[in-house]
């Protein structure tokens, strides 16, 4: 499937990562690493790195998550889900067909930012209420900042964005 490799199926949904995904993930556990051993220069050797691929696969399960959410009002509206395939711009679900009214394709457009929203929401109470700190604070935070992040990127009103659908 277009070079994509199958890593397994989540609920039904065959579930694919590009070959560009596995550069993102270096880079993003690079990134974070560095930036959580530059932060806390007390975590022993490479705890740094290993936190950074943590929140790196946390990172793309907030996209997945984000998938998924399209996917299950896709597959409630009867409409079948091929695949979902996570690739270096994030994730894409790729339906069967279109929904078959405008009000249908709004629901299944919005799925996938209100997911992204509810875990921002999550995220920040866990921060907030759950009283942590170091390294997991710092953690909690970034993928707070990644869901609201999805969140307001893909409500931006081009394709192929959900903004365009919502609108």
């Amino acid at each position: 499937m277009n070079g994509n490799i199958r890593v397994g199926s989540l609920f039904g949904i065959p579930f694919y990562v590009n070959p560009s995904w596995f550069f993102v993930l270096a880079l993003v556990t690079w990134s974070y690493g560095t930036g959580l051993g530059e932060q806390f220069p007390n975590l022993p050797g490479a705890s740094p790195l290993l936190l950074g691929l943590i929140t790196a696969i946390l990172m793309f399960s907030s996209v997945l998550a984000h998938e998924l959410g399209h996917s299950f009002v896709a597959i409630k509206q009867g409409i079948k889900v091929d695949s979902i395939t996570l690739f270096i711009f994030g994730g894409l679900a790729s339906l069967e067909k279109e929904s078959e009214t405008p009000a249908a394709a709004f629901w299944v457009a919005i799925a996938g930012p209100a997911v992204s929203l509810f875990l921002f929401g999550i995220l920040t109470t866990i921060g907030f209420a759950g009283h942590i700190t170091g390294p997991l604070a710092a953690i909690t935070a970034v993928l707070a900042a990644i869901n609201l992040s999805l969140v307001l990127f893909n409500l931006i009103p081009g394709l192929p964005l959900d903004g365009f659908n919502i609108l």
